[in-house]
């Protein structure tokens, strides 16, 4: 059974006929055990059924909470270069003098970016596989969730739990309700990145189920329809775009432009795979590549020789 209970300035407060579902009749005594994210109640004294009884509903609830986050970040398909997150210590580690006389504080997860000749170390800023305990990580790969999903929800700090629901996308002036969210697995670039009024535009391969994602009719025999796949990259505030643009082409020769709209969650996996595709292409992170662009767009004209 699921209640929701609202947290009021004297605190939260259990109606009797909830403690009477849960066969608390006459206890005057509970025991509160408080972990991450959860309070748990239970009777201070036990019989040896009323235990197991309790391990059960424990083991009940676990199981459902690992079922939602596994419906959120959907199946592992196995990547064709081998799943990034199989090692079970992803943490950069430096020695302790060395983290003192970087300004870092002790324990401090690090990221690393690779520069311009140069790799450059920075605190972490957001939550990321590093933050799931090794035991949880490995059983959740062991029940084929995919890993690097969970990385970008992680990174996101989106809601999937309680208030999620999957957010409506404008679509031809149209408001639909996507049948998914785009995931990490589903988004790669192709050709080169290039830039126009400000902005990076990266090409994306549409080798997924688009018609799930974007409500259009491509993937099937029965027309010649294609789309082309298009997300930005603002180099002045550097941040994704609100929207994909998607461009629709008729088999009969007609120009549709689709959008839609990124969540939280979608819009920092997207930053995450730009930045990876933009040191591939150039050699350059992504906010290096884009500061150099705005750089030399500022420079005045080269006077010409006399």
């Amino acid at each position: 059974m699921k209640l929701t209970l609202e947290i009021t300035k004297k605190g939260l407060r259990i109606r009797k006929e909830i403690l009477n579902a849960s066969g608390f009749h006459r206890e005057t005594e509970l025991d509160i055990h408080s972990t991450e994210q959860a309070v748990v109640i239970l009777k201070k004294e036990m019989t040896a059924i009323e235990l197991v009884q309790a391990v059960q509903g424990l083991g009940g609830l676990t199981y459902q909470l690992t079922n939602h986050l596994a419906n959120v970040c959907g199946p592992c398909e196995h990547c064709k270069d081998g799943c990034p997150y199989t090692d079970e210590d992803m943490r950069i580690r430096l020695p302790d003098d060395a983290m003192e006389q970087a300004g870092f504080p002790k324990g401090a997860r690090l990221d690393m970016r690779i520069g311009d000749h140069e790799v450059v170390l920075s605190e972490a800023e957001s939550y990321d596989l590093r933050d799931v305990p090794p035991e949880v990580r490995k059983t959740l790969q062991q029940l084929g969730i995919c890993l690097d999903e969970l990385d970008g929800l992680l990174a996101g700090g989106s809601v999937i739990y309680g208030r999620y629901r999957i957010l409506l996308d404008k679509l031809d002036g149209r408001e639909i309700t996507s049948a998914g969210h785009l995931s990490a697995r589903e988004i790669s670039f192709a050709d080169e990145i290039s830039e126009v009024n400000g902005l990076l535009n990266f090409i994306q391969e549409t080798g997924f189920d688009v018609d799930a994602l974007f409500g259009t009719f491509v993937c099937t025999s029965e027309n010649d329809d294609s789309l082309n796949v298009y997300s930005n990259y603002d180099c002045a505030t550097g941040q994704v775009c609100d929207e994909l643009e998607v461009d629709l082409h008729r088999a009969d020769g007609r120009d549709e432009s689709l959008s839609y709209t990124l969540n939280a969650a979608e819009k920092e996996i997207l930053l995450r795979k730009m930045d990876a595709y933009c040191q591939e292409q150039t050699g350059q992170t992504l906010a290096g590549y884009s500061a150099r662009l705005m750089a030399e767009d500022l420079a005045p004209p080269t006077a010409p020789s006399m």
